[in-house]
């Protein structure tokens, strides 16, 4: 749909659309979507990103990571009444969020995906290195997490 029709719908409330949501650069393509559970499980994409190519990652979504509700994006935790809380999730040791090619949930967390936002859609800029990537939720105690984040890969 067209993005003046999409603000026109947004204006008057038939739909949920934040006209300043990052967006992938036109000129790229979706090349695969893939689910990312809160459980913290190390998914790998289908697609090999080319060495030295530019892609945008764009990661969705919202997730339950404790049943208080305590939740998480791609980069912050905060509560049902989306006071940000931190980015060290529930048990405050590792920094939260989605992490790309860092499997390992400490306290600094690879890629950041920027300030808060309300609409909880991120997008990042990343180099293909020849590889899959893999993508994974961070949190220390992923035991008690629920639902899952979406994460887009975008390349020529």
């Amino acid at each position: 749909m067209h993005r003046l029709a999409l603000l026109a719908l947004a204006a008057c409330g038939r739909i949920d659309f934040d006209p300043l949501a990052p967006t992938p650069d036109a000129a790229l393509r979706l090349v695969e979507t893939i689910n990312i559970l809160a459980t913290g499980e190390v998914q790998t994409s289908n697609t090999i990103l080319a060495a030295g190519v530019t892609y945008q990652l764009v990661a969705r979504g919202v997730c339950d990571i404790s049943g208080v509700p305590n939740l998480e994006d791609a980069e912050w935790n905060f509560d049902a009444a989306e006071t940000v809380m931190n980015d060290l999730g529930d048990t405050g040791l590792a920094d939260t969020g989605l992490g790309i090619n860092d499997t390992v949930v400490d306290g600094d967390k690879l890629p950041k995906w920027g300030p808060y936002r309300h609409d909880h859609i991120y997008t990042i800029v990343f180099a293909g290195l020849g590889a899959p990537i893999t993508a994974d939720l961070h949190d220390s105690a992923p035991g008690n997490n629920t639902g899952s984040l979406t994460l887009e890969i975008y390349g020529p």
